[in-house]
Parts: C-alpha cells; structure tokens; sequence
C-alpha cells in the first residue's frame, strides 16, 4: 500500500512537473509574439515617422524657396521704384531749374528766357515760328524779329533759313494759350516783345 501511494505521488510530480514546463513554454511563446508583435509596430512607427519627417523636410525647403522668391522679388521692386524715384528728383530738379528760367520776369513784367528755334514757317494764315524750352516744351509764336531770314521750301511757301533753327535766344515775351484743332488740346503760345541771340 506505502508502495503505491508513493507510486502516485511520484506521477503526479512528473504530471506537475510537464505541466509546468508546458505552461512556460507557452508564456514563453506568447511573450516571443508580444514581442515580435511589439517590434513590428515600432518599425511601422518609425517608417510613419521618417516619412512624415522627410515630408516636412520637404515642406520646409519648398517654404524657403518661396520666401526667398518673395523676398527677390520685392528686393526687384524695390530698387526699381528707387530707380523710378530717383530718376523723378532728377526730372524734379531740372524742371524746377527751367521753371525758375521760364518764370523770370523783367521790372515791366514779361517772361525772359532762353529758348530754342525750331522752325518757322509762313502759310496762308500768317507765320508761325517754335521754340522748344529746356523741359522739350514747344512754344508757338506769330511775331519774327526782323533779323530771322526766309528761304522757300518745297510746299511753295517759305522757311526759316536752317541755320537759324536749332540755337538758343533769349526771347522776352507774354505767355498764353491756343487751342490746338488736330491734337485736340490747348497749347502754350507766347507773344514775342524782344527776340535776340543768346551769348
């Protein structure tokens, strides 16, 4: 009787001991799995990461070449409106210049300046001669100082002869308006009181 008691004591420690090793094993798989299990969603995370992070790379380069084209663009801008402006004083400068020549006056009251011969001409309604001021201007006048010489042209009317065009005078004159029918605008026109050559 002690014989088999202890018969099955002894198989029932082998059942323990088998079921023992076969509850470990099976943790030990199950823990492998997690583990495996684990590591492949780490390395779906880090493939997540690495292609976010090189899409922001991306996004970031694509950034700064649109800043740096913005900022090229408005340094261009820039310089051209400085260009503009500074071409704006000059013109500015030399107005003020030929405004304070064109705006002379003399103790009797009339404009002095200096101004250049561009043509003359006589026709049907009279004589007409121009002048062009400092600022490309051109002033239109019917009175000739005797001194001017005439020359005929091809249209059967007369010139200024051309070497009197194209110099400075000094022209003392009263400045006004005409209305101008081929252009449709109002000119200036000056009536000439003295008229001579300018040293």
């Amino acid at each position: 009787m002690k014989n088999k008691s202890h018969q099955t004591l002894r198989i029932v420690t082998i059942l323990l001991t088998f079921l023992c090793a076969l509850t470990i094993e099976t943790i030990a798989q199950s823990k492998k799995e997690i583990i495996e299990s684990q590591k492949k969603v780490i390395d779906s995370l880090k493939s997540v990461i690495i292609n976010q992070e090189s899409n922001y790379t991306q996004q970031i380069l694509q950034l700064e070449n649109q800043i740096k084209d913005a900022l090229i663009k408005q340094l261009n801008f820039v310089n051209e409106i400085k260009e503009k402006n500074t071409a704006i004083e000059k013109y500015k400068v030399e107005l003020n210049k030929c405004n304070q020549e064109r705006v002379f006056m003399d103790d009797n009251g009339y404009i002095v300046a200096e101004l250049e011969l561009v043509y003359g001409n006589i026709h049907e309604d009279g004589v007409t001669i121009a002048f062009k001021d400092k600022i490309g201007g051109l002033l239109e006048a019917n009175e000739v100082p005797d001194f001017i010489k005439w020359e005929e042209n091809e249209s059967e009317g007369m010139s200024i002869i051309e070497s009197f065009c194209n110099k400075k005078y000094k022209v003392k004159f009263i400045h006004g308006k005409f209305y101008h029918e081929s252009s449709n605008s109002w000119q200036d026109k000056i009536s000439i009181i003295n008229m001579e050559i300018a040293e």
